[in-house]
């Protein structure tokens, strides 16, 4: 189908839900490359996971706030649907990680609350970026701290799960 098809665009919000399937489709091919590299390795997954959302998050930092106000609260019952099918495919991708690591030996939990915690990693990082220009002082590289958190978040992400 033709995506500039003049009906496709009939108002705001269409035109909204548009962009954020489009953005959705990018991350999501991104993640299913994560998904086939790393199969066999749950831990690793998670990681990569994790550095994918971030780095979607650096170069599109508007699309959580896109999401939430377009989407999740469009009048429009596709764009919740939309939104309902995205989010239960994270959450049955995170849940399934979480139970391959507890098979590996890492404490049990809910897939859910990984699934929140790196995207509120990866949004906060973005978001609050005043915070680090602040801590960082006169010379933040944005660049350099992006890297730094990326080894950060890899290594965090899968050490907060061990059990101690």
């Amino acid at each position: 189908s033709d995506v500039c098809s003049s009906d496709l665009f009939k108002d705001r919000s269409s035109l909204l839900l548009a962009a954020a399937r489009h953005l959705f489709g990018l991350l999501r091919s991104r993640l299913a490359a994560v998904e086939t590299q790393c199969a066999e390795n749950p831990e690793s997954r998670i990681r990569e996971m994790a550095v994918v959302l971030l780095r979607f998050q650096l170069e599109h930092p508007y699309f959580h706030r896109l999401m939430i106000d377009e989407v999740v609260n469009a009048s429009k019952s596709d764009a919740r649907t939309f939104f309902r099918s995205f989010t239960l495919q994270g959450v049955e991708e995170f849940r399934g990680m979480a139970a391959g690591t507890a098979r590996r030996g890492s404490r049990a939990f809910d897939g859910v609350f990984l699934y929140v915690a790196v995207i509120g990693m990866c949004e906060f990082f973005v978001t609050g970026r005043p915070i680090l220009e602040v801590a960082f002082g006169q010379g933040f590289d944005p660049a350099k701290v992006s890297r730094q958190y990326e080894e950060f978040l890899r290594d965090y992400v899968v050490d907060g799960i061990r059990k101690s």
